[in-house]
C-alpha cells in the first residue's frame, strides 16, 4: 500500500502548454493530510517529492502532467527517485469524473476548488481508487563508456587510451557483479578494443529503484556510467495492487530464430513455414524482443543457429516456456545462405543484414526439423469429422506427444472434454470395430460438452446482463446525483451558462484576432511590393467620384455608370501629359467604350491581369503583369486596325467591280 501521496490538480488557466505550469497540492500520510500548498510549479514539486520521501503523485488526469508520453517521461527523470503517477479516475479501463466518485465514496460533496480536489486525489489514492500510470518499463538500462577519447599522439596516447579501456573493462566487471550477487536478470552487450572495452550496455530486467545502491551514474575523466529507466512507447494504465504482465495478442503459434549480439537478429514463422516477420534491432533486450513477439503471436519454439546456444536465446526460451531448437552443429555459412534464401522466396521477401539471415536460417531449420510430424498431424486430422484445431495439436506435437494422441487432446481441449486420457490411449489400440465404438463414444462426449458448454454460456449471459442493468442504474443514480446538485445550487446553471457563453465570445474573438493578424501581416507585404515597385495600387473610380481636381495614371473602373458620365470623370482625372490607364471589369465593357474614350486614355480589362488584390480604395496589380496586359491591348488595336483596312480594302473591290 502507498503511503506518502501528494495529490495535485491543476489551477484554472494553467496546462502543460502553457507558459507556467501551476498547480495545487495535498501531502497525505497514511491516509491523513498533514500539508497543502496552494500554487506550486514542477520545480516544486521536484523539491516536495525528494525532501519528503513521497512515493506516488495522484491526479483526476495524467495529461494535467504532460501532453505525452515524451514529456512525462522527461519530468519523472528530472526526480533521484520517480515516484508513481495515480490516476484516480481510470477505473476498469474507463474514465469517472472526480465528483462520480466525490458521491460513491462519501469523502466530498459539491463542487470543488483545486486544493479540494488535490486533497480527494491523495485519499482516494491511498485507499486504492484507480489506475497506475505506467510510462516505463520494467527494465533499465545501464550504460558503461569511456569519458574522454585521447587526442593525437605518441605511444603516451596508446598508453593512456589502452588504460583507460581497461578501466571501463573493471567497471563493467564490477556491475556484472554487483547485479549477479542480488540475483537481478540482465543482458550484456559489450564492444571490444584490444584488452580492454570502449564501451558496454547493460539491460536490467528490474525497475530503476532495485538499484539504488547497488549501481550510481558517475561521469570522470576516464569513463562514464549513466542509468536510465526504458521507456514505453506509450502511456498504459495498470489498476492499483495488479502485477504488469504480457500476454500475446492472438493465439497464433509461433517459430522465432534469434541471431543475438550488438544488433540482434529475428525471424518469425506460423507452423506452416510462413514467415511473418523479420527484423533487427540495436541493442534488443529480451524484454522488447518479447513484447514485438507477443504483438504477433504466441512463441512456442526457439530456435539458434550454433551450437551450444548463446545465453541469450536460452534465457529468452526458458522465460517464455518455448521449446528450444538446437542444430546438432552450428551451421555453416554457405547452409545459412541457402536456408535463408529458400525461406524468404517462398514468401517474396528479402534479406537485408546478416543478422536476419542467420535468425531466418535457424527458424526455418527448426520448420523443416517438425515439418514431418507436421504433416502428419494434418493428414491423421482429415479423419474426423469434427473440425481439429491443428495448430493446438502440431503443439503437443513439438512438446513430444504422439500425433494420434496430439490430435484428441487438441479437440478434447477445444470443446473442454475432461475425459482420463487412458480413454483415449485405449482408443487407438484394439481392432477396427473397437476403434469405432470408442470413436463413436468419443463423439457422443463431445456433443455432451457442447450442450453443457453452450448451458454455461448461457448462464454466463445472464449474470453479464444483470452485471450490465446494474451499471445502468448506477448510471442513473449518478445522473440524478447530478441534478440534485444542480437544483440545490441554482446559480449552478447559470453560471454554467455563462462559462459556455463567454467561451463562445473568446474563440469569436480569438478568430477574428487571428484574422487581423493575418490581414495586417498580407498588407505590409503588400505595401512593401508597391514600395519596392514590384507593384502598383491602381485606385478605384467609385473612390474618387465625391472628389475633384484629382489626378492619376492608373484607374479601375469598379462600377458601371453612363457612358457620358464616365468619358467627362475620364477626362478630369487624366493627366496633361501623360496617358491615363483605365481597367475595366471585363472585357465586354472594355468593347462597349472602346474607341469613344479621351485621347490618351489607354482601356485594359482587368481579366488580363493575374494577382490582382482588392485593398480598400485600391487594387493592387503586379507591375509585369500591366505591362502584359498593355502590350496585349496593343496587339488588340493592331488587330482591330489590319481588320478595319481589310474591310475598307474588300468594300473598294465591290464597288469597283460594281463599275466595270
Amino acid at each position: 500500500m502507498l503511503r506518502r501521496i501528494l495529490g495535485l490538480d491543476v489551477l484554472p488557466g494553467s496546462s502543460p502548454q502553457g507558459a507556467s505550469l501551476l498547480f495545487a497540492a495535498v501531502l497525505a500520510v497514511d491516509g491523513k493530510v498533514v500539508e497543502k500548498w496552494r500554487e506550486v510549479d514542477l520545480d516544486k514539486i521536484v523539491e516536495i517529492v525528494s525532501d519528503r520521501n513521497v512515493e506516488a503523485l495522484a491526479l483526476d488526469n495524467v495529461y494535467e502532467l504532460a501532453t505525452n508520453i515524451d514529456e512525462l517521461s522527461r519530468f519523472l527523470k528530472r526526480f533521484p527517485r520517480s515516484p508513481r503517477i495515480i490516476q484516480v479516475t481510470f477505473i476498469d479501463g474507463e474514465t469517472v469524473s472526480i465528483e462520480a466518485l466525490c458521491a460513491l465514496t462519501g469523502i466530498c460533496s459539491g463542487k470543488l476548488d483545486p486544493l479540494q480536489t488535490a486533497e480527494v486525489c491523495a485519499l482516494l489514492a491511498y485507499n486504492g481508487v484507480g489506475a497506475e500510470a505506467l510510462v516505463f518499463e520494467e527494465e533499465t538500462l545501464i550504460r558503461v563508456g569511456r569519458g574522454r577519447v585521447p587526442g593525437q599522439g605518441g605511444m603516451s596516447r596508446e598508453r593512456f587510451k589502452r588504460n583507460i579501456e581497461l578501466q571501463v573493462k573493471r567497471k563493467v566487471r564490477e556491475i556484472s557483479e554487483a547485479l549477479r550477487k542480488n540475483s537481478l536478470d540482465y543482458d550484456l552487450f559489450i564492444r571490444k578494443s584490444g584488452e580492454g572495452l570502449t564501451g558496454a550496455t547493460f539491460i536490467v530486467y528490474a525497475p530503476r529503484e532495485k538499484l539504488n545502491g547497488l549501481v550510481k551514474n558517475e561521469d570522470g575523466h576516464e569513463l562514464f556510467v549513466r542509468i536510465e529507466p526504458v521507456g514505453r512507447e506509450k502511456i498504459e494504465f495498470q489498476p492499483l495492487g495488479a502485477k504488469v504482465s504480457y500476454k500475446p495478442l492472438t493465439e497464433k503459434y509461433l517459430i522465432v530464430g534469434i541471431d543475438p549480439g550488438m544488433s540482434t537478429g529475428y525471424a518469425v514463422l506460423d507452423l506452416n513455414g510462413r514467415v511473418l516477420s523479420l527484423g533487427t534491432g540495436r541493442l534488443l533486450g529480451r524484454g522488447d524482443l518479447m513484447r514485438r513477439l507477443y504483438s504477433i503471436g504466441k512463441p512456442v519454439v526457439i530456435a539458434t543457429d550454433v551450437n551450444p546456444p548463446p545465453a541469450y536465446v536460452r534465457k529468452i526460451a526458458a522465460t517464455l516456456g518455448c521449446q528450444l531448437f538446437v542444430p546438432s552443429r552450428s551451421l555453416s555459412i554457405d547452409e545459412k545462405r541457402r536456408l535463408a534464401l529458400e525461406a524468404a522466396e517462398a514468401w517474396g521477401l528479402k534479406v537485408k543484414t546478416a543478422h536476419e539471415r542467420d535468425s531466418l536460417a535457424a527458424a526455418y531449420k527448426a520448420f523443416l526439423y517438425y515439418r514431418p510430424l507436421f504433416e502428419e498431424v494434418e493428414k491423421e486430422g482429415e479423419k474426423y469429422d469434427l473440425p481439429v484445431p491443428i495448430d493446438e495439436a502440431k503443439l503437443l506435437v513439438i512438446r513430444g506427444k504422439p500425433v494420434s494422441i496430439a490430435i484428441q487432446e487438441a479437440m478434447r481441449k477445444h470443446v473442454g472434454l475432461r475425459l482420463p486420457l487412458e480413454r483415449f490411449e485405449k482408443f487407438s489400440a484394439g481392432t477396427e470395430i473397437e476403434k469405432m465404438q470408442g470413436e463413436l463414444e468419443f463423439l457422443k462426449r463431445v456433443v455432451e460438452e457442447l450442450v453443457h458448454e453452450n448451458n454455461l454460456l448461457r448462464h454466463e449471459l445472464r449474470k453479464a446482463e444483470e452485471r450490465s442493468q446494474r451499471s445502468e442504474e448506477a448510471l442513473k443514480r449518478l445522473l440524478q446525483l447530478k441534478e440534485l446538485g444542480k437544483r440545490l445550487n441554482p446559480e449552478f446553471s447559470k453560471m454554467e451558462a455563462r462559462i459556455e457563453m463567454l467561451q463562445s465570445e473568446i474563440n469569436s474573438l480569438k478568430s477574428v484576432l487571428e484574422n487581423t493578424i493575418l490581414e495586417e501581416k498580407r498588407l505590409k507585404e503588400t505595401m512593401y511590393s508597391v514600395v519596392l515597385g514590384e507593384k502598383i495600387a491602381v485606385l478605384k473610380l467609385s473612390r474618387l467620384l465625391d472628389k475633384s481636381g484629382l489626378r492619376a495614371r492608373y484607374l479601375f473602373v469598379d462600377k458601371e455608370l453612363p457612358e457620358d458620365y464616365l468619358f467627362r470623370v475620364l477626362g478630369e482625372i487624366k493627366p496633361p501629359s501623360a496617358n491615363l490607364y483605365v481597367f475595366f471589369r471585363n472585357q465586354h465593357e472594355l468593347q462597349r467604350v472602346k474607341g469613344k474614350l479621351p485621347i490618351g486614355t489607354i482601356p485594359l480589362s482587368i481579366d488580363w491581369v493575374n494577382g490582382v488584390e482588392d485593398i480598400g480604395d485600391f487594387v493592387v496589380l503586379p507591375v509585369e503583369e500591366i505591362e502584359k496586359a498593355v502590350n496585349r491591348q496593343g496587339e488588340e488595336v493592331e488587330k482591330e486596325r489590319l481588320r478595319r483596312l481589310l474591310v475598307d480594302y474588300r468594300e473598294e473591290r465591290r464597288r469597283s467591280m460594281g463599275r466595270v
